[in-house]
C-alpha cells in the first residue's frame, strides 16, 4: 500500500478514535500498521480494549523466550542428557543441554512459553534412573538457537 495511502487512512481512523486513551491508540497503531491494513470500527471502548487485549495476548502465545535451567540430584550417568534432548524436540524447543562439573546439568531452552513451562516440568522428573531434587530456572536472553544438542 502506499504510503501516502496509508497516513490518509490513518488519520480517518485517528479523527473517528480521538476520544481514545493514547495507549490504545498506540497499541492499536501498531497492530494495524501492517501491509494488510484494514479499517476495524468499534461502538465504544471498551469494545476495541477487548480487541486489542485479545489481539496482543494472541501475539505473546507465538513469541519465544529463553531459559537457563540447572539440574541438580542423580543426573549424571543416567541418561538424563539424552533424554532430555528427546524431550525437547517433541516440544519443538532449541538449545542445548550440558553436564556441569559440579555434578548438575544445565540447559539452555527457548520456544514457546507453553511448551518451555511444559519441559521445565519435565525437567523435576528427567530420565527413568535420574533422582532429580531442585530445578531451577531464570528467564534469559534470547539466542535463535537452531536445533537442540547435546553438548560435552
Amino acid at each position: 500500500m502506499a504510503n501516502n495511502e496509508y497516513n490518509r487512512k490513518f488519520k480517518k481512523f485517528a479523527i473517528i478514535y480521538s476520544g481514545l486513551p493514547q495507549k490504545l491508540m498506540a497499541g492499536l497503531f501498531t497492530t494495524l500498521h501492517k501491509p494488510h491494513f484494514s479499517t476495524k470500527l468499534f461502538s465504544n471502548v471498551n469494545e476495541a480494549f477487548k480487541w486489542l487485549e485479545l489481539r496482543q495476548s494472541n501475539n505473546r502465545k507465538h513469541l519465544n523466550l529463553h531459559y537457563n535451567i540447572q539440574i541438580k540430584g542423580r543426573v549424571h550417568g543416567v541418561r538424563y542428557r539424552a533424554t532430555a534432548q528427546a524431550k525437547a524436540h517433541e516440544l519443538n524447543l532449541t538449545g542445548f543441554v550440558r553436564n556441569l562439573i559440579d555434578g548438575t546439568v544445565y540447559v539452555e531452552a527457548e520456544g514457546e512459553q507453553e511448551n518451555l513451562s511444559k519441559f521445565i516440568d519435565w525437567c523435576y522428573l528427567g530420565s527413568p534412573r535420574a533422582k532429580v531434587s531442585e530445578v531451577n530456572s531464570e528467564e534469559g536472553e534470547l539466542k535463535n538457537f537452531r536445533t537442540f544438542e547435546v553438548r560435552k
